[in-house]
């Protein structure tokens, strides 16, 4: 990692020390160029895998756009989710983890209940289909557009588009040769350096991109409200490095009616983490993952009404050689070794009837050669090695599935939706889903989209076959069944002038066969012994008039978890770790000479402790305070380059997440980045 920063940030020196004099002429650079008609509509492809209007669209969807990414410089994809309503995300200083209307995956999930993708490509660590969001997962400067879909997308997507999608559209490549550096200085010694490359001639193109970062989190304090804080009072985090990579590239050839795209993806996760259920504040808890993944993809227009699509995938993931994990043990240190090898075929037939009827018919199969895990123990002094679990060796997750989409323009107005899927699993057998979408545009300013549908959450090999990494904790459940989901969503959209637009969304959610880790003997472990049942509302209202824009949105869910337990029966208590309650507000304002000014605030009402926490806190349940947040950026421009200060937390507030067995965790203090970027 170090050699690769390295490298990175002399490139990004050199290149800003080379730059022309006539940088130094400002030129305007306009990030609120769409109108608001524009942004409305956006064209997206996620929902159907057909390019549509965002209000035509059969999803409720929400669209972060390049101009986005830049006004407010957000460093990773985690970072700009933050502006999605319904989406609500914790950071425990190791990677981020994401719930959707009220529903968080728990315990080191990770992201699981989202379906992440580049490009179409499914993207998840698949030992615990758990999903980078940081910026380990891609270099943030290539992303066009993150088109995020709240609600269910099985029937298309198939397993564990349970709760969401995030799908990252990446930058073409533009026409001749172009270069893209940028340096990343802030508080706590943060550097972050990158660099894209891309080409475009007449049949073919390439983007490469990497980029590489190092900062610490060091300073911070279990939070009071930690049932084990006085366990580490006196203590804060230390050496608390972090230093994820990730390197990007992508290349397109065209010959006649093909198209040929092939796509490399890496991603690194090193970080001390020291607010974890496991080495709290040991200062020498590393976290490290390498994943890998190789994407071929052909696409065949045999004539305006048929397309075939190809889809080939290869991925790979394990612990890296960095990581070094701790029990806050001055003796020996654990060391967990696993490993997956993943290859995804997909076919799809694309057939355009008439101008009213549009088809897709698609199979798939996975293929998850999985390396189980294996817990040793390593001695601090002499390095000897003694496994610790049982031996485990190799299992294959196999799944086939198969789908179809219909679309139907009933008439100018209306548009039908019918998707449906069956997947096959060799562990966890046959799991069907559908989808039903009807929209209407009742006029050139007012739509609204009826939906409902089905997903489910397949069980992770980690889940399945999991082995303690310390006394308590995770086994695994060879018998979990997939988790389920039935969801019912309406929306309206309403351009209201030509500078106000209102959303509005309705949802219901029933969760089946919901995991909860319950006790085990002396540890825990997965079981389908849960089930969840909410409702709420999304909305988001748009201001745009010349030069300022101000976006605000609103969530509130109301979310009930019913968990069946051997010797209490039914227990029914509301969701934890998600706020009833979420707005965020973000003002722009460009000025004359092209400078762009935003302020931000963002609220989360009280989250419930963890069922974790309220057992370490001897079974009596609390919460953590509500909070608000404001962020200031200044951005401003010469030509091709461009210099930008963020300050996040801006009022310093002090607030804590809901974590795990005794531990909460801190917010982030106030931060300030500088970031410069220069295109050639």
């Amino acid at each position: 990692m170090q050699c690769t920063t390295n490298a990175l940030l002399a490139t990004a020196l050199y290149c800003l020390s080379s730059i022309p004099a006539h940088c130094a002429e400002q030129q305007k650079v306009n990030l609120l160029d769409m109108s608001l008609e524009e942004l409305m509509n956006i064209k997206i492809n996620t929902a159907t895998k057909n390019t549509q209007e965002a209000t035509k669209t059969p999803a409720i969807v929400s669209v972060i756009t390049h101009e986005d990414i830049l006004a407010w410089g957000y460093q990773s994809v985690a970072e700009a989710l933050q502006q999605v309503p319904g989406l609500y995300g914790i950071n425990d200083y190791a990677r981020y983890n994401y719930g959707v209307r009220g529903i968080n995956g728990g315990q080191r999930a990770y992201n699981k209940i989202l379906k992440v993708m580049i490009n179409g490509t499914a993207v998840s660590f698949r030992s615990d289909s758990t999903n980078f969001l940081g910026p380990e997962l891609l270099p943030i400067e290539i992303v066009e557009r993150i088109e995020v879909v709240r609600g269910p997308g099985s029937a298309l997507y198939g397993e564990n588009a349970f709760m969401g999608i995030v799908n990252i559209i990446t930058r073409p490549a533009e026409k001749n040769a172009q270069q893209q550096y940028r340096l990343r200085l802030g508080k706590n010694q943060h550097m972050s350096v990158s660099a894209v490359l891309s080409e475009k001639q007449q049949n073919w193109s390439f983007i490469i991109a990497a980029n590489g970062e190092k900062a610490n989190n060091d300073g911070l304090t279990l939070p009071s409200t930690s049932p084990k804080a006085d366990d580490f009072t006196g203590l804060s985090s230390d050496n608390s490095e972090t230093l994820p990579e990730s390197f990007f590239s992508q290349w397109i050839y065209q010959s006649g009616d093909f198209t040929h795209e092939l796509l490399i993806n890496y991603s690194h996760l090193d970080t001390v983490a020291e607010f974890l259920d496991f080495g709290t504040l040991s200062h020498e808890n590393r976290i490290a993952l390498n994943q890998q993944l190789t994407n071929y993809k052909l696409a065949w227009k045999y004539s305006q009404n048929l397309e075939a699509h190809l889809n080939f995938s290869f991925t790979r993931g394990k612990p890296s050689s960095d990581e070094k994990l701790s029990l806050n043990s001055p003796v020996s240190f654990p060391k967990r070794e696993f490993e997956f090898e993943v290859f995804d075929f997909s076919s799809e037939i694309h057939y355009q009837s008439n101008n009213q009827s549009a088809y897709i018919f698609g199979v798939d199969f996975a293929n998850d050669q999985e390396s189980l895990i294996q817990i040793s123990s390593v001695d601090s002094t002499t390095g000897d090695i003694t496994l610790l679990s049982t031996p485990t060796g190799k299992v294959t997750l196999k799944n086939v599935g198969a789908y179809v989409q219909y679309l139907n323009s009933i008439n100018k107005d209306t548009l039908l939706t019918l998707n449906l899927r069956s997947d096959d699993h060799n562990i966890y057998g046959t799991n069907t889903n559908y989808r039903f979408g009807l929209v209407k545009q009742f006029s050139k300013p007012i739509s609204a989209k009826f939906l409902f549908g089905s997903s489910y959450k397949a069980p992770a090999a980690m889940q399945l076959y999991a082995q303690p990494l310390y006394p308590g904790e995770i086994i695994g459940n060879a018998n979990l069944s997939a988790e389920k989901a039935d969801t019912v969503e309406a929306e309206v959209s309403w351009l209201i002038s030509a500078k106000f637009a209102l959303n509005l969304s309705l949802w219901l959610n029933q969760i089946d066969n919901k995991v909860e880790l319950l006790p085990q003997g002396a540890n825990v472990q997965p079981t389908n012994s849960g089930k969840q049942e909410g409702k709420g509302l999304e909305s988001e209202l748009k201001w745009i008039d010349r030069d300022f824009s101000l976006i605000a949105n609103f969530a509130y869910q109301n979310t009930d978890n019913k968990t069946n337990t051997l010797f209490q029966g039914t227990q029914v208590a509301p969701t934890a770790m998600y706020p009833r309650l979420t707005s965020h507000i973000r003002f722009q304002y460009q000025f004359s000479n092209g400078d762009t000014i935003g302020i931000s605030t963002k609220y989360a009402s009280e989250r419930r402790a963890t069922n974790s926490n309220i057992r370490e806190n001897l079974l009596q349940p609390y919460q953590l305070e509500a909070y608000s947040l404001f962020n200031f950026s200044y951005l401003t421009t010469w030509n091709a380059l461009s210099l930008q200060l963020n300050i996040n937390n801006l009022f310093d507030e002090d607030y804590a997440e809901p974590g795990f067995v005794g531990i909460d965790i801190p917010g982030k203090s106030r931060s300030w980045y500088l970031n410069l970027r220069y295109e050639l």
